[in-house]
């Protein structure tokens, strides 16, 4: 098992279908252990998805996935 930092570009890519999502998602359920920075849900996350929802990209996906990184913030 390794331990992998990954970028809100990756996080983003777990919801929402982009290039190189299909890789984002195995690193997800994959066995290594995955670290983030510390702005990755404050202010990545929440700032990439805004971006689509304001583009009208991927509207729906993007509430979805506030709604399961929100929660996570705190741990």
């Amino acid at each position: 098992m390794s331990a992998i930092v990954v970028d809100a570009s990756v996080g983003v890519k777990w919801f929402v279908p982009e290039v190189h999502a299909a890789e984002a998602r195995q690193w997800r359920n994959g066995p290594d252990e995955l670290h983030a920075p510390a702005f990755f849900f404050d202010l990545e996350i929440a700032n990439m998805l805004w971006k689509k929802v304001r583009r009208a990209q991927w509207q729906q996906r993007c509430q979805e996935a506030f709604q399961i990184f929100l929660p996570l913030k705190g741990s």
